[in-house]
Parts: C-alpha cells; structure tokens; sequence
C-alpha cells in the first residue's frame, strides 16, 4: 500500500509501524485526549485527520525542538503545549478553528508561534514564555473568551487588534512590550495590564464596558470612551501626569488611586456614581482634588492621604461608610471641607477624620499639625460638633 502510494521517503520508519496499527481514521481522530509525544506522532495525526475532536496535547517530555501541525485544520478541543523546554516552534499552518483553548505555558526555549489561518478559538494563554518574539495570528479574530499574554519576549501583540470583545485581558511582565494598542469594545470580566516595559503605553480608545480595571506600570494610557467599570478600578504605581476618564459614568466598585508619582491631574467630570469606596492615595504631585465635579454618591468608605491643598465634592448627597482625610500639606483646611459635609449629613459611616499641617489660627489651637474627628450616629448626623472640634483636635 506504501510502495503503491509513492509514500516511501516522506515518513519515517517508525510512522509506518505506527500507521499498521491503527484500526480506522473514526478512532484515531476521535479520542477525548491525544497525548503525543513526538513530531512523528503529530505526522501520523495530521496525515489522517484534518478535523481532530477532543484535546491535543503536547506531552511535557516531548523529544522534538519543532511542532508542526501541518493539514490539520480543526481541533475541536483544546490545543495545549506545557512544561517542554526544549521546543524552539509551533507551527499550524492550515489551522483555522480551536473549539476550546490555545494554552502555550511553560516553553522556555519557544521563539515563534506560527497559526497564520486561525479565526475561531476561545481561549488564548501564552505564559512563561521568555524568548517569544514572534506570534504570527490570523488578525481577524473577533471574540475571546479569554487572552493572557505574560511573560514573553514579545515587542507587539498587533495580531489582537480587532478582537472586539473578549471576557478576561491579562497582559503583563513581557519587558520589550512598550506598545499595547487593542481595539476591544466590551471586557466583561477583567483587564489587567502591569509590568510590561518601561514607560509602556496603553491604548484602548475603543472600549466602553469592562469589569474590573487594573493598569500598573504604564508611562500612559487611552480610556477616552470608557463609560462604565462593572467592578472595581485600580490605577496603581504608573508614572503618568495625568487620567482623562471623561466619559465615565459610573463605578460598581472601589475607585483606587494610589502611588502615581508624576500624576498631577485628573479628569472625570462625568462619575456620578462610586458604589465602593474611593482611595487617592500618595499621590504627591497631585494638589487639587476636584475631579469629581458630578459626583452624588459614594457607597463605600474615602481615604485620601497626600500633599494635596483642596478637596471639592460640589454634588455629593451621600458617603455610606467613613472618611478619612489626610494631607501633608499647610494649605489643606479640613474644617472648610468637613462643616459642609457634616451640615448636610453627607457622611453616613461611624467614623470620621482629618489632619493637615495648617497652622490653625483660630482660638482652638495654633499648633502646626491638626486632627479633627467626629462622632457619627447611625442617622448621619454628628453629636456634638462643637465640642469635638475643639476638644479632638490634636498636635
């Protein structure tokens, strides 16, 4: 049959004893799992099956340098590669479906990824891999279920520019990535961007919804048509100058502002709603916070702490935890902010502070640091202003 087919010379040997004894294609392409070990394995598979159903997997003891999937055009399963150290490749020329997820982990010798047909496939997982420099993708993928690229060698992940929406986005410590520019629409679940390189610039002009939000690390970053974070939003130890979230309308979750070192300016005149708390928090160069001009309720607890002179909320109804006001600076005057906030039973949580280095000219106290702290009953309203203005502000 070999000699017939003109097949000797393009398999191996040990092809041809593997091929004698496979029943029929139905069982071959048809398992739950194909674990192989070798490119000859691989060969045998792709020769027979251009849909493959179930999951491929690469055996971690793996004895090639290359994976090549040559015909192979479907996998309906998973396709996943882990722990092979000595793997240079993956190619998949003709691949244009994955049913379940593409999972390269743990390939610490991979250079290139190479699935130039592909176009629908669920998950996409490329961790731990330090010498990755090249991934040639289909651009054309739309949805994910999920994408994590971390740890790689990769200097552009322009192959995932038009994926329009996508549940969980998880792009971090790849050191040569200095250029994230997606143009993703909705994140349902998660974005999480940190540790890429240096001064890293992040653009995601695009997207309007998303869950929670974490960007760490960058130099800046484009979230011009954000509207809505259905959880919580981390803007953590970047070195931007400023934050322009100008369409943001609300916030289901805590708002975390802390350790921006260079940010001196904030722009989300549109918030109305905080429904966690609001941390601004060793932001040093920032001196104004009046950035929320709209906003009218915040459902969890404040803390600011910084070098900041002033603090407005022109709108806000109600804050249902506590507050905590905290700045270094001697141009901060906590009364100016506190007396409106406590004539208006804004504050609706039990405890209530604020210091400042003003010197306190008034009757009450002339030293260079003060501390003002209130009691609050369960109604709002505090209990002896008065006296515990004068009598707990501390040196």
């Amino acid at each position: 049959y070999l000699l017939n087919h003109e097949l000797i010379g393009k398999i191996s040997e040990a092809e041809v004893i593997a091929m004698s004894t496979i029943p029929n294609n139905q069982e071959l392409c048809h398992k739950k799992n194909h674990e192989l070990n070798n490119q000859d394995e691989i060969n045998i598979l792709a020769r027979t099956c251009r849909e493959v159903v179930g999951n491929v997997e690469i055996l971690k003891d793996y004895q090639d340098k290359y994976v090549d999937l040559s015909d192979i055009e479907k996998i309906h399963g998973d396709l996943s590669v882990h722990d092979c150290s000595q793997i240079i490749s993956l190619n998949a020329p003709r691949l244009d479906t994955i049913g379940g997820g593409f999972k390269i982990k743990d390939l610490t010798s991979l250079v290139s990824i190479t699935v130039p047909s592909l176009q629908n496939v669920h998950n996409i997982e490329f961790v731990t891999l330090p010498l990755l420099k090249d991934i040639d993708i289909n651009k054309n993928i739309q949805q994910l279920e999920k994408l994590i690229i971390s740890d790689t060698s990769l200097q552009s992940i322009e192959s995932f520019q038009n994926v329009k929406e996508v549940n969980t986005l998880e792009i971090n410590n790849n050191r040569y990535l200095a250029n994230i520019d997606l143009h993703v629409d909705i994140i349902n679940e998660k974005l999480n961007i940190y540790s890429n390189a240096d001064q890293a610039k992040v653009n995601f002009a695009k997207l309007s919804s998303t869950g929670d939000l974490s960007i760490r690390n960058a130099g800046s970053f484009n979230l011009n048509n954000l509207e809505y974070v259905n959880k919580s939003l981390d803007i953590i130890e970047n070195s931007i100058d400023q934050i322009n979230l100008t369409k943001l309308k609300k916030v289901v979750g805590t708002v975390a502002i802390i350790d921006n070192d260079n940010l001196k300016d904030i722009n989300c005149n549109n918030l109305t709603h905080i429904e966690g708390g609001l941390l601004i928090i060793n932001n040093d160069n920032l001196k104004n916070m009046d950035f929320l001009p709209s906003i009218h309720t915040i459902g969890g607890a404040i803390q600011f702490d910084g070098t900041f002179h002033k603090v407005t909320f022109p709108k806000l109804k109600v804050i249902k935890g506590g507050a905590n006001f905290r700045s270094q600076s001697d141009k901060f005057n906590c009364t100016e902010l506190l007396e409106p906030l406590m004539e208006h039973h804004v504050i609706r949580g039990e405890n209530l502070t604020c210091s400042s280095n003003m010197k306190n000219k008034s009757n009450l106290n002339q030293s260079s640091v003060t501390k003002i702290s209130y009691n609050i009953t369960k109604t709002g309203k505090a209990t002896g202003m008065k006296e515990s203005m004068s009598s707990q502000i501390e040196t």
